[in-house]
């Protein structure tokens, strides 16, 4: 995964990464035929919607808008078995409106990180 922050853990335990900007690409192995990706927006802190665009290999396979802080599941079916390219992976890239500094939303904070989504644990089948 290429474009988030390290790893990290929410008050109650649950593994993600920050969005180090509006997008984020993963490279899927050959082979793989779903993908389910766990996505939360931190809509109480930068209090405004967001909406997330997800494309496997160049085409658009989901389309979200988040407007709450829950966690949202997007699953996506990989359409072929062979992946594309030299490097025979299925390239998957996440995108969102735009990416927020918490310093300019949140009173008193000094986080100058960029961030996007929170990103859990993905999931290849």
């Amino acid at each position: 995964m290429f474009g988030t922050h390290g790893p990290e853990r929410s008050a109650g335990g649950v593994p993600y990464r920050w969005m180090s900007g509006p997008e984020v690409e993963m490279l899927i192995r050959e082979g793989t035929r779903k993908v389910t990706i766990p996505l939360r927006h931190a809509v109480e802190a930068f209090r405004e919607p967001t909406r997330v665009r997800i494309t496997t290999d160049g085409r658009i396979v989901d389309e979200l808008t988040l407007a709450t802080s829950d966690w949202r599941m997007s699953t996506t079916a990989i359409a072929s078995d062979r992946a594309p390219g030299l490097r025979r992976m299925h390239r998957l890239v996440i995108t969102i409106d735009h990416a927020w500094r918490p310093m300019e939303f949140i009173p008193g904070s000094r986080d100058d990180r960029t961030l996007g989504l929170q990103i859990g644990e993905v999931q290849l089948r």
